[in-house]
């Protein structure tokens, strides 16, 4: 795909060129599909995000009953050209070995933080069982 093939916003994804060729976690979790309505809720408000999700369903978008790392590794092999709701560091990851993927950032985008806490001062103690 060539970079000024390359879906560019949210919008793009309805394009005609594009029904049947996406592929999304049918997985209930948080960066499936329910993370994604979400957080289009959250960015648009309920009708518009209502509305374009409905729309993209008619895009006859792949619903696959694995996690999001074998939906990326299917647009990989060629089965589909685009993963919705696959993790940014699974795409990198890939591309880094020869996987002819890029992540494309559409905004509104889905972040997830990953925090770890330490206690200050904690590091020779034992932890209670």
């Amino acid at each position: 795909m060539s970079e000024a093939d390359k879906p560019k916003t949210w919008d793009d994804l309805l394009l005609p060129e594009w029904k049947g060729k996406m592929a999304v976690t049918s997985e209930p979790i948080q960066i499936g599909l329910p993370g994604m309505t979400g957080y289009l809720i959250r960015a648009w408000g309920e009708k518009k995000a209502v509305d374009y999700l409905q729309a993209l369903a008619n895009q006859d978008v792949a619903l696959i009953p694995a996690s999001p790392r074998v939906v990326l590794d299917q647009v990989s092999q060629g089965q589909y050209s685009i993963a919705l709701q696959t993790l940014a560091y699974h795409s990198v990851l890939s591309a880094e070995q020869g996987a002819p993927l890029k992540w494309l950032k559409l905004n509104p985008m889905q972040v997830t933080v990953h925090a770890v806490g330490y206690f200050q001062g904690a590091g020779t103690r034992t932890p209670r069982s």
